[in-house]
């Protein structure tokens, strides 16, 4: 009985010595120290991800359209393949899937700048390359638009959680921590590379459509 009672009154002090010390609690809900809503930044990610992963697949989609009008067939496949293979759920496979596909793009550039006589059928696809090139910078767009607020709110979190929930919150916010600090120079090559299909698209005789110029407006 004795060994019990000296067991809860060390119980009691610790307590007692936690809260005069200010260390936080777990808590019951979402919500860290500073009144940051995880779920919120969780929406925010998810958010920034979708776009982020649109933008990609659309990218590597336009070049294999692109590739199929020059005649470069497994160069196509290979960059439809990996359009295909990007998910939301391996966001940070990303870099590792186009770096695969480096080969194929340099050789879309280098045929491109061969190529001065297409025949109508690869015409109509160069235009249908610049139709998902457009949702290509459209999405970007939106990833950019995202990304600054997105990085903020999960900084933040991570930043105000407690000890015993920092480990957990910075890898529910992997993807964001992840792709956020990314999105300003992807988005800069994808309007270095739109910028060149269009040029291309043009001395071929294709006239891009107009939601490409509109949404490169101010990008370029």
């Amino acid at each position: 009985m004795k060994h019990l009672t000296i067991a809860l009154m060390i119980v009691v002090m610790a307590v007692g010595t936690s809260f005069a010390f200010g260390l936080p609690s777990l808590g019951t809900d979402n919500t860290n120290q500073s009144g940051v809503n995880i779920d919120d930044a969780m929406k925010s990610q998810s958010d920034l991800v979708a776009a982020y992963v649109a933008g990609n697949k659309y990218d590597l989609e336009t070049k294999s359209i692109i590739a199929d009008a020059l005649g470069l067939r497994e160069e196509a496949a290979a960059l439809m393949m990996a359009s295909e293979s990007i998910n939301d759920g391996n966001v940070k496979d990303i870099p590792a899937t186009r770096a695969k596909t480096e080969d194929a793009q340099k050789a879309i550039e280098s045929k491109m700048s061969d190529s001065k006589d297409l025949s109508e059928e690869a015409k109509i696809k160069v235009g249908e390359s610049l139709v998902c090139l457009t949702k290509c910078v459209v999405s970007y767009k939106q990833a950019s638009d995202l990304s600054q607020s997105a990085l903020d709110s999960a900084q933040n979190v991570v930043k105000n959680s407690s000890v015993t929930e920092v480990f957990t919150v910075k890898k529910k916010l992997d993807p964001v921590l992840t792709i956020a600090p990314k999105v300003p120079g992807d988005l800069t090559s994808v309007v270095d590379t739109s910028t060149k299909y269009l040029a291309f698209a043009k001395s071929v005789g294709v006239e891009p459509p107009a939601d490409l110029e509109s949404a490169l407006g101010g990008l370029d």
